[in-house]
């Protein structure tokens, strides 16, 4: 039996597999999306950096007055219930719409304060 001679690459599997590659990609880069809340915070001239080691957990009120820990939607009635696996050893970060109104800012940062987390940092933009 005489054996066939390969004078040509067959690249349409090869163009196959890159396809399917690039499909798998896209589909799972959807799933990979970074949470990101549009916050206008506040100026401020005096302020400091925050140290940033440890374990983190942030708090964002917007411009509606709506309250969200690590980007989920929490009712002000259930944030202390939230709030209460979390250790004291981790830091608070608060980020608050300088167009949020006022009464929920004091809500927040009462419960906040009654559950004595000693790592709490309200955010600000620099002047």
């Amino acid at each position: 039996m005489a054996m066939k001679k390969f004078d040509e690459i067959n690249v349409v599997p090869l163009i196959d597999v890159m396809l399917v590659l690039l499909a798998m990609v896209l589909v799972t880069a959807t799933f990979v999306v970074q949470q990101q809340l549009d916050v206008d915070l506040a100026t401020a001239e005096h302020g400091s950096a925050v140290q940033t080691q440890g374990e983190r957990l942030a708090i964002t009120l917007d411009s509606a007055g709506v309250v969200r820990v690590a980007g989920e939607v929490v009712a002000l009635e259930a944030l202390a219930t939230r709030l209460s696996p979390v250790s004291r050893e981790t830091a608070v970060d608060v980020f608050i719409d300088q167009r949020c109104v006022f009464g929920t800012v004091v809500s927040v940062l009462d419960v906040l304060q009654g559950m004595k987390l000693p790592l709490l940092s309200v955010h600000t933009q620099p002047k």
